[in-house]
């Protein structure tokens, strides 16, 4: 386990939230980090596949903890989504890496990705510095 992941553990275990819908933080790196979230009846859609908010909300929670990398604490300012792929099963992935870090502004891509490394999804999200 990486120290970044160890330091992130009282945050992750706060996020009531994502632990409610099943977001699984995997890793943290410097401007990284990776979470999963397997697919449940509990996060499909009325037609079978995942919810789209199910997406956002694995790719948010990625997007935040790298954003936090930095030892900042950050919120959700503003993000772009792309729904590319439907997912039916197993488990998908989210890797968020850091692309610009200013004074108080951090911009993130994320990639959604299945098991067999499909592009499902992809976003971009400005994340805000509220805590330095």
């Amino acid at each position: 386990m990486s120290d970044l992941l160890n330091t992130a553990r009282p945050l992750i275990e706060a996020n009531a939230y994502a632990n409610h819908t099943g977001v699984v933080v995997r890793d943290i790196q410097p401007d990284f980090a990776e979470c999963t979230l397997e697919v449940t009846p509990e996060t499909m859609n009325p037609f079978g596949s995942v919810h789209g908010g199910a997406f956002f909300t694995l790719a948010d929670v990625a997007a935040g903890m790298a954003a936090r990398t930095d030892g900042r604490g950050y919120v959700t300012q503003q993000a772009s989504v792309q729904f590319l792929r439907a997912a039916k099963q197993g488990t998908i992935t989210a890797r968020a890496r850091v692309l610009h870090r200013g004074g108080t502004v951090c911009l993130i891509e994320v990639r959604i990705t299945d098991e067999a490394d499909k592009l499902l999804f992809l976003s971009t999200f400005n994340f805000y510095c509220v805590r330095r």
